[in-house]
């Protein structure tokens, strides 16, 4: 739970986003079919760098076992 809370942290900060961010991009009657790279690849792509940059900081010595 320790490792969780001091390095896993952005995982809920990723999913809190996501939250907010895929309601608003959802497709709806007035907008059916929404952009695919607007509204699907881009924001993908947000999460993806969000979660590759946090790995990067934490560094590869994180993963070895102690």
């Amino acid at each position: 739970m320790r490792d969780f809370l001091r390095d896993g942290w952005p995982a809920l900060a990723l999913c809190l986003a996501a939250v907010i961010v895929e309601p608003i991009l959802r497709p709806a009657r007035s907008n059916p079919q929404p952009p695919v790279v607007t509204h699907g690849v881009v924001p993908g792509l947000v999460y993806l760098l969000a979660a590759v940059a946090w790995c990067i900081h934490l560094g590869w010595w994180e993963s070895l076992p102690e």
